[in-house]
């Protein structure tokens, strides 16, 4: 299942041998999540993470590059683990005799159940991450939400409005684009409002009527 790993090798120096090394790179990491979330990206250089992290500059700099090095691998776990849990909620609320409207509440669901968790270090990850080459936070969950979400729809292609000739991969493409498109402005502004249920219905009927207008 997509989400379940991370090539951690692209960001870091040497591979760690041992289980201490390893709980070094978790402390660097997590070091850098709470500095994200407590003082923005401007407060996020090596030196306060090596510092929050309680270990030296020059062992920082033994697994990792720089900061950009350091805020990858940190977005790149982040979002693997919401991915486990989206499609773990997935297909925990999915079946195949479940009809179409109610697939795509349930799928709705989920994605805002997957925001649900932490919140906080979404919001940072949006407001403070620079979008751009391997930080992109917005276009890693979108890639990988859509995979899950294209493999969802599968089991209901047939039921899909006449016109979407493309199916499952362009129906899932936009329903992401656009339930993230609320997700995350509603993270930036009020994000105890993805918790409403009534918010999560008015949402998910969005989406139903571009899929079935009629």
């Amino acid at each position: 299942m997509l989400g379940e790993g991370v090539d951690e090798a692209r960001y870091l120096l040497k591979e760690p041998k041992q289980q201490r090394s390893r709980d070094t790179i978790d402390a660097l990491v997590e070091a850098t999540e709470l500095i994200l979330v407590e003082e923005g990206w401007a407060g996020v250089n090596t030196n306060r993470i090596a510092e929050r992290a309680g270990v030296s500059i020059g062992t920082l700099y033994q697994y990792f590059e720089n900061k950009e090095a350091l805020v990858g691998l940190m977005v790149e776990r982040f979002v693997a683990g919401q991915q486990v849990a989206l499609g773990a909620s997935l297909w925990e609320r999915l079946s195949e005799d479940m009809d179409l409207e109610r697939m795509i509440f349930e799928l709705v669901r989920a994605l805002m159940w997957t925001h649900q968790e932490r919140p906080e270090l979404s919001r940072a990850l949006l407001m403070h991450v620079p979008a751009s080459g391997q930080l992109g936070v917005v276009n890693v969950w979108t890639e990988r939400s859509r995979v899950l979400i294209e493999e969802a729809l599968r089991f209901k292609s047939g039921e899909l409005r006449e016109g979407m000739e493309e199916g499952a991969p362009l129906v899932a493409q936009v329903l992401i684009t656009a339930v993230h498109g609320v997700i995350f402005s509603t993270l930036m502004s009020d994000w105890e409002r993805l918790k409403d249920e009534a918010f999560m219905d008015e949402l998910a009927r969005l989406v139903w009527r571009y899929i079935r207008p009629d």
